[in-house]
């Protein structure tokens, strides 16, 4: 309950708290990441190496369905099929009839009584946002946050040449802003905010063809250009608070996940709302998993641009329904046997930490050939890590000489003097760069061995 209410205090305008305490898994986490901070950045560099730029698949989904939505209330009514009539403030869809619940709100305040048909439309479109994620709304349906976010480029680009600047004003902004228009429709008898609404404006123009409307638009697209980015989505738009609301309920959402995290800041950067994405500074995250806050518009920026697959969508009930990406964290069958060879006693315990958390058996050995074999003997591993420093490479070649052992996966750690060439060249299945992090060593995993815990250059030999 504490979390659900902090996530509403940070949606009307509080600013985000550190934790006062965090979950013992994930101190752990977070202890073995500081051990090495400068591994983070290597793993990063090994994603861009390996052909994990920022994609756009989320983004041009969104847009895809935006445009989509937005065109099917131009054919409807331009053709007279009757599929979607009206706009995005007031529609029918095949007979059902659905209002903005934030119109909604502003009608019956302006009547000043409950009105029977905007109840039934409003608890049509309610359930339907509950479900999809509250502030999707604005993301996947909003005319305006389209060309808002294509003149943000534009925006960026002048900030970037150093010609405008942004300016932020407090986001307790919004909160007062939907007090003042509520209060305006009440005592006014008007719906205030919907004649200036870029949402409504919009719309109605896409529909019904351009109107004079359409200039305070344009000025409020320039002021976003020149002096404050997104200005009115961030400060002054209600219906993003509505719909806020209606979100805090919804089994969808974007997830977190603090092990996969390389806290390196990008998704922060391309969010509209990145105070959702405060959990993702160090020390910010409480559990291992956290759902982003209510604010969250689940556009997919964010899980576009995270290059460790930290951040993904999931619907509560059903898992994870985000594609993982090649090179994802991916935990080995339980029990499956590992054995790690390394000189360090510090690289092999940070190792072993990774590995047990996973509910690997893992057996550690000095890189002595001799040693080495014995152990091989006798545990079976089903991976190795070994340190191809000093005996390392005669261990990997006895290890790929041998008829019973040769098929067990290996990965090379390298110590950064050109051992890891070496290492491929005598059969190394894969090379591990130290310092390393927990991402890049469950990548490896996913890369060697399926879910089974079955080498995947056994399946490769098959096929």
């Amino acid at each position: 309950m504490s979390r659900f209410l902090d996530d509403f205090r940070v949606m009307l305008g509080g600013a985000p708290k550190k934790p006062t305490a965090v979950a013992p898994e994930v101190a752990r986490v977070m202890e073995l990441k500081y051990r090495d901070k400068g591994a983070h950045v290597q793993e990063k560099l090994r994603l861009q190496e390996e052909g994990h730029p920022p994609g756009h698949k989320w983004r041009n989904r969104r847009w895809a369905v935006l445009v989509a939505v937005n065109l099917l209330f131009v054919v409807s009514f331009w053709l007279d099929i009757q599929i979607l009539e009206g706009a995005l403030t007031g529609s029918r869809f095949v007979g059902f009839h659905m209002i903005d619940l934030n119109a909604a709100l502003q009608v019956m305040l302006a009547h000043k009584h409950i009105i029977i048909n905007l109840v039934i439309g409003t608890l049509t479109v309610f359930v339907l946002w509950a479900l999809l994620g509250g502030r999707s709304f604005c993301s996947w349906v909003c005319p305006y946050h389209l060309v808002a976010e294509l003149t943000e480029k534009l925006h960026l680009w002048l900030a970037k040449k150093k010609l405008v600047s942004d300016h932020a004003f407090h986001r307790g902004a919004r909160t007062v802003f939907w007090a003042l228009f509520a209060l305006l429709a009440f005592v006014t008898g008007y719906t205030v905010f919907e004649t200036i609404s870029p949402t409504g404006i919009l719309s109605r123009a896409l529909i019904y063809g351009p109107g004079l409307a359409l200039g305070w638009v344009a000025l409020l697209l320039v002021f976003e250009v020149l002096w404050s980015r997104r200005v009115w989505c961030r400060y002054v738009c209600p219906i993003g608070l509505t719909y806020g609301v209606v979100g805090s309920i919804s089994p969808l959402h974007v997830r977190f996940d603090v092990e996969s995290c390389l806290h390196e800041g990008d998704c922060r950067k391309v969010c509209l709302v990145p105070h959702v994405l405060d959990v993702t500074v160090r020390g910010r995250a409480a559990t291992m998993h956290t759902a982003l806050g209510p604010d969250c518009t689940r556009c997919g920026l964010c899980v576009d641009v995270c290059r460790s697959g930290a951040l993904t969508f999931e619907m509560k009930g059903m898992g994870r329904f985000q594609e993982r990406r090649k090179g994802d964290r991916h935990n080995p069958k339980p029990g499956t046997r590992v054995l790690v060879v390394d000189a360090s006693a510090e690289v092999a315990a940070q190792l072993r930490d990774y590995l047990e958390s996973a509910h690997c058996a893992v057996s550690v050995v000095a890189p002595d050939a001799e040693a080495v074999e014995k152990a091989i003997d006798e545990q079976q591993p089903g991976l190795i890590f070994l340190d191809v420093a000093g005996e390392g490479l005669e261990a990997l070649r006895n290890l790929r000489d041998d008829a019973i052992a040769r098929n067990i996966p290996v990965v090379a750690l390298d110590g950064g003097n050109g051992e890891g060439d070496a290492a491929r060249h005598e059969g190394a299945d894969d090379v591990l760069a130290k310092p390393f992090t927990r991402a890049g060593v469950f990548a490896r995993v996913a890369r060697l061995l399926d879910g089974d815990g079955v080498p995947r250059r056994l399946e490769s030999a098959r096929n």
